[in-house]
């Protein structure tokens, strides 16, 4: 049962991702139509920030600047003449709000136009280097950390992809269909990241007598780890390497594939 729903989701993420829809099966061509917006704010850091969309892409950078820069670009894609399409995007919206270090954007994609694909609204944010939390939220799309982060990161993903530079600090993430990639970094104890489907794949060091928890329902697990770290790996599924020796160690890592292999590599 759980294998017939891990396929139907595959099948309609097939079907509703950008390059991948059938709403062109009648030939027509399509156009584009988009429109840009920016915003700078103040902030005192370390800033929090919560971000969420409902169809978009997300990147994040951080810069010296005790400011953070919204540029937000709405588009739209259609058969339909222009000038329609353009009215259409006065159905999107995005609001920025700020409380102290609190920054909050949300970003919402209405208008009648179904399809998923044909429809973003794409997100460059410019933070402080100094930064507490980060909250994302998406639906559809994709999330890139091009540089450097330090804080706490949740993240509640429908159907999108994350990828991280290096991160440093506690991860919570969880997923409908979402790929997790961070290229390096150290993880808190207490991280987490369950998808239903989507693979992992991590680098990084972790903290002695911490506890972490990855799983996912359908895809591969990877997992990179200094070779000097001493660590008690608990797996769950196809072990494909495995170059830990196990032990009565402090750190332990919960790893789990329902449909899909585990590689645990030293570096």
């Amino acid at each position: 049962m759980k294998y017939k729903i891990a396929l139907f989701g595959m099948i309609l993420y097939i079907l509703t991702v950008p390059g991948c829809s059938k709403a062109n099966i009648n030939g027509e061509p399509k156009i584009e139509v988009t429109s840009y917006s920016e915003k700078l704010i103040e902030v005192k850091p370390p800033l929090n920030l919560d971000l969420s969309g409902d169809s978009g892409n997300m990147e994040i950078y951080t810069w010296d600047r005790n400011a953070a820069k919204f540029e937000m670009t709405k588009a739209i894609k259609g058969a339909q003449k222009k000038d329609f399409l353009e009215k259409k995007l006065n159905g999107f919206s995005t609001a920025i709000t700020q409380s102290k270090n609190s920054i909050t954007y949300r970003a919402s994609c209405k208008g009648g136009i179904k399809n998923p694909g044909d429809k973003r609204i794409d997100l460059k944010v410019y933070i402080p280097k100094q930064v507490q939390s980060i909250k994302l939220k998406l639906d559809t799309g994709c999330i890139k950390f091009y540089d450097d982060i330090k804080c706490r990161l949740d993240a509640d993903i429908d159907m999108a992809s994350i990828d991280i530079n290096r991160f440093d600090g506690l991860m919570n993430i969880k997923g409908d269909m979402c790929s997790l990639r961070m290229g390096s970094g150290v993880l808190k104890g207490g991280s987490n990241v369950t998808v239903n489907v989507g693979s992992i794949e991590l680098k990084a060091q972790f903290e002695e007598n911490g506890k972490y928890n990855f799983e996912t329902g359908m895809g591969n697990i990877n997992l990179s780890i200094p070779s000097g770290q001493n660590v008690n790996l608990e797996c769950m599924g196809a072990v494909e390497t495995n170059e830990f020796t196990p032990g009565p160690f402090s750190t332990r890592i919960s790893v789990k594939s329902g449909m899909g292999k585990i590689f645990i590599r030293k570096y």
